[in-house]
């Protein structure tokens, strides 16, 4: 069988493309299936209403869930084969190694939303594989079963795990055919655009995104300032009336430059209170207030901290 990279090296500029598109149709989708799942585990909702679609397919809720399952299950089928395997090699005094195989398993720390997003994104991806010519056959299936498998694991064990897990054959097959078409295709399409150039890469995004082309020239304000009048006060007066509330430096969010809007008022720049007083005129305001009874009574009160004089004690000798 010829080798699926055949067809991305000969389409690689139509892949690039379609690997765009579906980019941006998981980047469009992923807001309302999390507002989706998010909301409850929906029962109350339509289970045949779409929940993701995109240009060729769609998926409705029901499917999706079906979808989730099965990838669940297929994780822990490959988990336990590979498991029960590496057991077996370990009790005979060997050293089990894990195949070097596209991993499918799901890592432990993953959520249940990240794994919906996953089915959504590879239900669309191997329809696009399969589009495009590429094809899984049953015998590459075994094989990837084998292999994980370690060579050790057979149809007793293989059909034991499968009955644990209530998972047939048939949704085995079906599933591990879509991940491995969306693996080849995506690996494809990694391998096709490695010897892109970057002014390949940035003729192929303005294809998708370049919607107008602007060509613009400069001319000097100064140039035209002659031919047109100078406006009248009642002009003037009009003018300012309907931007006097409008600041004068505003900027567009969505550009983030600065708005071509005309304004007048200027923000306030600081706001400041304060307290104004003269201590000294205080002071002797206060001064016939204070008896020396009071004197005294601070004096006693703060004489060690306050009126302590230590010139004596630095000047005398010390003893010897």
């Amino acid at each position: 069988m010829a080798s699926p990279f055949y067809l991305f090296r000969k389409y690689q500029r139509l892949f690039i493309a379609i690997a765009a598109v579906v980019a941006m149709f998981i980047f469009v989708l992923a807001d309302p299936l999390t507002s989706w799942l998010q909301s409850g585990s929906g029962p109350q909702r339509n289970a045949k209403a779409v929940a993701a679609s995109w240009n060729g397919g769609e998926i409705n809720f029901m499917e999706l869930e079906r979808l989730t399952q099965r990838r669940f299950k297929i994780s822990e089928f490959l988990r336990n084969l590979v498991g029960s395997a590496a057991l077996m090699i370990e009790q005979e005094g060997g050293t089990p190694v894990t195949p070097n195989l596209p991993d499918f398993r799901i890592r432990n720390n993953v959520n249940s939303l990240s794994v919906q997003r996953g089915c959504v994104t590879t239900a669309a991806l191997a329809k696009l594989a399969q589009e495009s010519g590429i094809s899984v056959s049953d015998a590459f299936i075994n094989h990837y079963i084998t292999e994980w498998g370690l060579g050790r694991a057979g149809d007793a064990e293989m059909a034991n795990l499968l009955t644990q897990l209530r998972l047939s054959d048939k949704s085995l097959f079906a599933g591990l055919r879509e991940l491995l078409l969306t693996h080849i295709y995506t690996n494809g399409y990694s391998l096709a655009t490695a010897g892109v150039t970057p002014e390949q890469r940035w003729q192929d995004w303005k294809k998708i995104n370049e919607r107008i082309s602007l060509e613009v020239a400069q001319l000097p304000v100064d140039n035209f300032l002659t031919e047109v009048p100078e406006p009248s006060e009642s002009e003037l007066s009009s003018f300012f009336e309907a931007n006097k509330d409008r600041f004068g430096v505003m900027f567009d969010r969505a550009t983030g430059l600065r708005s071509p809007e005309p304004g007048f008022r200027v923000p306030r720049q600081v706001k400041i209170q304060y307290l104004l007083a003269d201590v000294d005129s205080w002071s002797q305001k206060l001064m016939d207030e204070v008896t020396d009874e009071q004197i005294a009574d601070y004096y006693q009160r703060n004489k060690r901290t306050q009126f302590v004089n230590n010139s004596d004690d630095e000047a005398s000798p010390s003893s010897t």
